[in-house]
């Protein structure tokens, strides 16, 4: 039963309805529907959908006698600021929404068992604390991200043998319960923008089915040993984590991940170990302005594709850099110490985008003739560069050549062996550049 005009009117009315049979009720964006009638004569009913209704302050204490009740959406129920204790009685009860329901700030404690309850949300609700005596157990997804107010994980929560998604972003959780070890079917955990989040407990390795972990924004400065037990961990997300200073040796163990972000952390180096994430498509330290150093080992990523080292404090690449077969990008721009590209790193024959903008680099040895895959070739604002390599010409795949203020003076003939349908742009000032490319701009 849908309410378009949002009257109290309209919940009379139900009265002449055939209450008994009466399967589902959706009263959504009822204005000024402010109590629902009491649920004895709907021993039927299944779902009762009460999406964007203002006005609400309240659900009757008779919904507990539903024994077929399945789902209750409270969505953007402003006004609504709790549930009566009855909702515990609700043991078909599988969906519970209450999303943005800006008021709802406690759970009364649950004597019953919702033994059936699959899908929690309480996302931008005012909640602090889920009561000790709530049954998780049967849960596959709980959501609390954006509860401001919530603070601590109920100790019971550990029993959540079930559950596959939790999301706990931009909350002020500080720890998680002992208990996580348990968490055997969890394959989502974010904790991003979590300001008060420390510490990922050692039993956190315990959770061999979890894919994608989000620490985003946290205030986490390490992480245990036991992280590398995380056997199908897909995605590991440490970005902006401004405390966060060393990857563990054992990082190495997962070899299932195939994208590691650590942009704008305090990290200085990487264990050899990262050479062992075989998996691994995607590093990212880009703004980890204490970066100095690519380990050896780190060419030993052969599914590695895009590798961002922008705004770090690198100097160099190791010539194993020409290992990487499979990568696709490598950006290093403004790397304002980086000076020498490495001979080997004409072996990337995969490299379609090379960004070298903004760094101190003078030359470019002759073996970046073999990028053949090479797209992409920035080259701007490298004011010490001034000379293009001879046998850069044989790069025939490339399309764009940025040499925007650079000390460049003259291309070398064999840039006119490149396709013509090269773009190049480059600064004022170098000589015979029109007879050199078909197209360019000055």
């Amino acid at each position: 039963m849908t309410d378009p005009n949002s009257t109290v009117h309209a919940v009379k009315c139900m009265t002449d309805l055939d209450l008994e049979s009466l399967k589902v009720i959706d009263l959504s964006h009822s204005n000024k529907l402010v109590q629902m009638p009491e649920f004895s004569s709907m021993p039927n009913l299944e779902e009762l959908i009460l999406k964007g209704c203002v006005s609400l302050i309240d659900i009757h204490p008779s919904v507990g006698v539903l024994k077929k009740f399945t789902t209750l959406n409270l969505t953007s129920c402003v006004k609504l600021k709790g549930l009566p204790s009855s909702i515990s009685n609700l043991e078909a009860l599988e969906c519970l929404y209450l999303t943005r329901c800006s008021s709802f700030d406690k759970f009364s404690e649950i004597q019953g068992n919702m033994k059936s309850l699959k899908f929690l949300y309480l996302r931008k609700t005012a909640i602090r604390e889920l009561p000790s005596s709530i049954d998780l157990e049967s849960v596959e997804i709980l959501d609390l991200s954006d509860c401001s107010k919530f603070e601590k994980f109920p100790e019971n929560g550990a029993n959540m043998k079930s559950l596959y998604d939790l999301s706990l972003e931009n909350t002020v959780i500080k720890e998680l319960p002992t208990g996580i070890a348990n968490w055997e079917s969890l394959q989502t955990l974010d904790l991003s923008s979590c300001l008060k989040f420390e510490k990922f407990p050692e039993k956190g390795g315990n959770m061999k089915s979890l894919k994608k972990l989000c620490f985003n924004g946290t205030a986490i400065k390490d992480l245990p040993d036991s992280i590398g037990d995380l056997e199908s961990l897909k995605i590991l997300d440490l970005s902006y984590c401004s405390k966060f200073e060393k990857f563990p040796e054992k990082g190495g163990n997962m070899k299932s991940l195939w994208k590691l972000n650590l942009k704008n952390t305090a990290i200085k180096d990487l264990p050899d170990s990262i050479g062992d994430l075989e998996s691994l498509v995607s590093l990212d330290l880009s703004k980890c302005s204490k970066f100095e150093k690519f380990p050896e080992k780190g060419g030993n990523m052969k599914s590695l594709k895009r590798l961002y080292l922008n705004n770090t404090a690198i100097k160099d690449l190791p010539d194993s850099i020409g290992d990487l077969e499979s990568l696709e990008i490598l950006d290093l721009s403004k790397c304002s110490k980086f000076e020498k590209f490495p001979k080997k790193g004409g072996n990337m024959k995969s490299l379609k985008r090379l960004y070298v903008k903004n760094t101190a680099i003078k030359d470019l040895p002759d073996s970046i003739g073999d990028l053949e895959s090479l797209k992409i070739l920035d080259l701007s604002y490298c004011s010490k560069f001034e000379k293009f390599p001879e046998k850069g010409g044989n790069m025939k795949s490339l399309k764009q050549l940025y040499l925007i203020n650079t000390a460049i003076k003259d291309l070398p003939d064999s840039i006119g062996d490149l396709e013509a349908n090269i773009y190049i742009i480059i600064c004022a000032g170098v000589e015979k550049l029109e007879t050199q490319c078909l197209y360019s701009r000055k």
